[in-house]
């Protein structure tokens, strides 16, 4: 725990004359918080770092950055933040079981952890796990995109890495609700590492062999921006289920070139994970799991907040279909 140095006057009455001393006392080192995740080439990445930039200059919070695309890259990031003496590690795993090895670096270091987006299931312990149900929303694009099938049709799925928790999580919901669709039939499947060329390839590709895909299930919205290329390029118009929540994506569901997108609120997430350690930091005690709010996001959806007629909607949420229906300017 740190404590902010405070600064004070002492005034000394000496006979026969009043003298005023101030002392200020030096000021405390702020908190360093060690924030390793993907590098911020993928949207999602650059909208979380740039809500926990912008909680870290409100709480006065030294943020330092330890990016890398690949878990060797992210070790390699995590030893420089622990030998720059970090007080708090902030990790989105590129893989979740190999991020085992540096969780337990950090207990040794006594430097506390905090998880977002993808838990540690490589050992270690953590303090906390910032993110979404992230089985939820997979099994809730899923079952949203086979309702509009009525049950019946082929449909692709382009992952992201199940090294990863999250893109793990977001399968199981889908499979989930395939399991309960069993009219329809899953043609097309890959992993595209997150990144809109490889799921632009993967598209092609299941496009090339199944031209009469009706629905992609796309678990990341930079890959859903691919796999649209793939569709244009091709001349078909299936329906595409992004996740994310990105403008871009969310300017193309409002535009009718796709169809829903599971919103996370990438900003909202990046803040509240400089805020949990920076809680941390102060010794407060914070809840082990923090679920931030998810929803599903078409054009009706869109409508109905665009005109102020959906209550529940974050305000981060707002903001951002207000920013999409504008062109993302």
């Amino acid at each position: 725990m740190k404590a902010k140095a405070k600064s004070w006057t002492l005034t000394l009455l000496l006979a026969p004359l009043t003298a005023v001393v101030s002392y200020q006392a030096m000021a405390a080192d702020p908190i360093k918080v060690g924030w390793t995740s993907y590098p911020a080439d993928l949207n999602v990445i650059a909208d979380a770092i740039d809500g926990g930039k912008a909680k870290a200059a409100e709480l006065g919070v030294d943020l330092q950055f330890g990016l890398g695309a690949g878990a060797i890259a992210q070790a390699n990031g995590i030893d420089t933040l622990l030998a720059n003496g970090v007080d708090v590690l902030v990790i989105d795993p590129e893989d979740s079981t190999a991020v085992g090895t540096s969780v337990k670096k950090a207990n040794e270091a006594k430097v506390p952890v905090v998880m977002w987006m993808g838990d540690n299931l490589g050992g270690g312990e953590t303090v906390s796990l910032v993110s979404s149900d992230e089985e939820k929303g997979g099994y809730m694009q899923a079952r949203l995109g086979f309702e509009k099938l009525g049950g019946k049709g082929k449909v692709a799925l382009i992952q992201g890495t199940k090294a990863h928790q999250a893109g793990m999580l977001r399968e199981n919901g889908f499979r989930r609700a395939l399991a309960e669709n069993p009219g329809i039939e899953l043609v097309g499947y890959g992993e595209g590492n997150w990144m809109r060329d490889r799921a632009n390839v993967l598209a092609s590709d299941i496009l090339s062999r199944n031209p009469d895909v009706q629905a992609f299930f796309v678990l990341s919205d930079d890959m859903a921006a691919g796999v649209y290329s793939a569709a244009k390029a091709a001349g078909v118009s299936p329906m595409i289920f992004g996740y994310n929540g990105t403008c871009e994506v969310l300017n193309k569901v409002w535009n009718g070139d796709m169809t829903a997108d599971l919103y996370q609120g990438w900003r909202d997430i990046g803040s509240r994970v400089v805020e949990v350690a920076d809680e941390i930091a102060a010794g407060k005690k914070v809840e082990k799991k923090i679920i931030m709010p998810t929803f599903l996001v078409d054009k009706e959806m869109m409508e109905k907040i665009n005109s102020g007629n959906l209550a529940d909607a974050t305000e981060g949420l707002r903001a951002d279909v207000k920013r999409a229906i504008a062109g993302c300017k």
